[in-house]
């Protein structure tokens, strides 16, 4: 995944709300078989895999954590339960801690009881955003697809001339699907632009300095 450095939280939402504007010009319409590339989220200490945007919940953009229905087996809900005096909307919840069992770093929140604000976090896996990082899967894989092999190589005749027996296509996603993918893709981009707006903030970065930052990557 390239790369971004957005100035603010307001210029990165603008930026993922115009995209389809600029797909209509600059490339062709995604079609239902050309479904986005998935996420997938490491521990940021050691790079162990803890889950993947096929499991997405949502994005709790108060509590800066996304929230996944399952989570990899390095994965462990550990300690006793904790009860919340965090101000906000997460105050009098309780909740296990989630830790890599690879390198021991905690991960997010197991929530067991929550308001009813934060019903969908309950039981699901937590993870606090800057305790991950997060990687794009490419568009090729180790798979071809059939719709991506040319017909002739598809229908090559064997030594005794005779050709293989067509084999069913796999299954397409639907256009909602890829949509639905799209909407995980872009809330998870405006919790990290908000991430990085608070570090800009904690930094004292001048817009100046922002400026000449971002910079080097509008080639």
């Amino acid at each position: 995944m390239r790369p971004t450095t957005p100035t603010s939280f307001v210029e990165l939402q603008e930026s993922v709300q115009d995209t389809p504007k600029r797909a209509e010009s600059a490339a062709p319409v995604p079609t239902a078989d050309k479904a986005p590339p998935a996420l997938v989220f490491q521990c940021a200490r050691c790079l162990t895999v803890v889950g993947d945007s096929f499991s997405w919940i949502t994005a709790q953009r108060q509590l800066s954590m996304i929230v996944l229905r399952e989570a990899a087996e390095k994965v462990a809900v550990v300690g006793p339960v904790i009860t919340s005096s965090e101000p906000g909307q997460g105050l009098g919840s309780t909740y296990s801690v989630l830790q890599c069992t690879h390198c021991t770093q905690h991960l997010g929140r197991q929530y067991h009881e929550t308001p009813r604000a934060l019903d969908e976090l309950r039981s699901a896996f937590s993870f606090h955003v800057d305790a991950i990082i997060v990687y794009q899967l490419g568009s090729t894989s180790a798979t071809g697809h059939p719709s991506s092999i040319p017909k002739e190589i598809q229908h090559t005749p064997d030594e005794h001339g005779k050709e293989p027996e067509a084999k069913p296509e796999a299954p397409r996603e639907s256009a909602s699907d890829n949509a639905s993918e799209m909407d995980k893709i872009r809330t998870l981009l405006m919790v990290l632009g908000e991430r990085l707006m608070r570090v800009e903030q904690h930094l004292h970065l001048s817009p100046t300095s922002n400026t000449e930052d971002t910079s080097r990557w509008n080639v």
